[in-house]
């Protein structure tokens, strides 16, 4: 990232260059790194303004209770199983199984209706549909497009996948409850799904608990309950970096 924003600002004040950086799920984990690592391996990191984590992922090496509220998939893909598993067995396990069910557009299609969308409650459907409506999109183009992505995300490589259980139980470079106050001075806004079960809210609450200046937003729904709400959170997010 530091070679990435030196080519767009090679000539540039540091001081003078405003950073927001955001991730959602599994993306929150980079989206933290860059937020709490040291300015002399990120000098860009004196520039954040603000964190919008979506969905947010807490460091399993500090978060000693984090398996109590995973489900048993999750467990097993991530939890203490993956880590205590040599030579990383459970993620190889993982990519033979999932690369059956992501061949293709289509049968990713199948895997995103099992895993999130057959999952949402009456309620989350409801407000799903008016979020479609309102944004012009089709019934079941939403799917496809996440299908056409995860296809596209292992068409030459499964390393992100096969990386996820290391680097969740790795040491990020700091921990949130000891990050020093500059550090700590660009806020930090959680959104959690209320009945997210891949990324549960017990993971916002320790992150809010940790990080000196974060604040959480709850929405009603379960993990993609959050892009029904993106259009607001991103402006009170923006408002609150002003």
């Amino acid at each position: 990232m530091t070679a990435l924003l030196t080519h767009h600002y090679p000539d540039s004040n540091i001081h003078d260059i405003k950073l927001y950086i955001a991730g959602g799920s599994f993306g929150t984990v980079p989206a933290q790194i860059l937020y709490g690592a040291p300015y002399d391996k990120f000098p860009f990191g004196r520039c954040i303004l603000g964190a919008l984590l979506m969905g947010s992922i807490s460091p399993f090496r500090y978060h000693k209770d984090y398996a109590k509220c995973m489900t048993w998939s999750n467990y097993f893909m991530s939890g203490p199983v993956a880590y205590y598993m040599p030579f990383n067995l459970t993620a190889r396990l993982m990519k033979f199984v999932l690369a059956r069910k992501v061949a293709t557009v289509e049968g990713a299609e199948a895997f995103l209706r099992e895993t999130l969308f057959d999952r949402m409650d009456q309620a989350e459907r409801e407000t799903f549909a008016r979020w479609r409506e309102a944004h012009g999109r089709a019934l079941g183009e939403m799917e496809r497009r996440m299908a056409e992505d995860i296809v596209k995300s292992v068409s030459k490589s499964w390393v992100g996948l096969m990386l996820m259980p290391p680097v969740l139980h790795s040491d990020w470079g700091f921990r949130p409850d000891e990050l020093d106050e500059e550090h700590s001075r660009p806020h930090v806004l959680l959104t959690a799904g209320k009945d997210d079960h891949l990324a549960p809210v017990a993971y916002s609450h320790y992150l809010a608990a940790n990080y000196k200046n974060a604040e959480i937003k709850y929405v009603d729904g379960g993990h993609l309950a959050i892009n029904y709400h993106i259009d607001e959170v991103w402006a009170e997010f923006l408002a609150s970096e002003q």
